[in-house]
């Protein structure tokens, strides 16, 4: 999380509790983050949308993602492929449930049970780059 007033609430509520509070930057990669956390096994996760450090903004990958898949979604509806209200909730029940809590990274890193995601791109990765 940043350096916000949200955080430090964030922090004070944790310890308040004698819970373990820890953080680790986006920025250290997914499969960094995902071994990180799976050495305390959070139970409580607080994420952030973006955050600045030096000269990086990270809000800006946040708003590319989303300009991207606001670029599909409209293709989608301009093709006939799906109606506005279909893919609304298409979204809204889909990623939007599953990313709520982890990344795409570390969902499809859970999804591939044992081995991670490695196995889910190795059946996942060929279909996907054929779209």
């Amino acid at each position: 999380m940043p350096n916000t007033p949200e955080a430090v609430v964030a922090f004070l509520a944790t310890a308040s509790i004698g819970a373990t509070w820890a953080s680790c930057a986006s920025d250290f990669g997914a499969r960094a983050v995902i071994d990180r956390f799976a050495q305390i096994e959070p139970v409580v996760l607080f994420v952030a949308g973006g955050y600045a450090y030096g000269a990086k903004n990270t809000g800006h990958i946040v708003n590319r993602l989303q300009a991207a898949l606001w670029r599909e979604a409209y293709h989608l509806v301009d093709i006939g492929a799906v109606s506005v209200a279909d893919l609304d909730l298409a979204i809204a029940n889909g990623p939007g449930l599953r990313w709520a809590l982890a990344g795409p990274f570390a969902t499809q890193h859970l999804s591939g049970g044992g081995q991670g995601i490695g196995h889910i791109l190795e059946h996942l990765g060929p279909p996907m780059v054929q779209w």
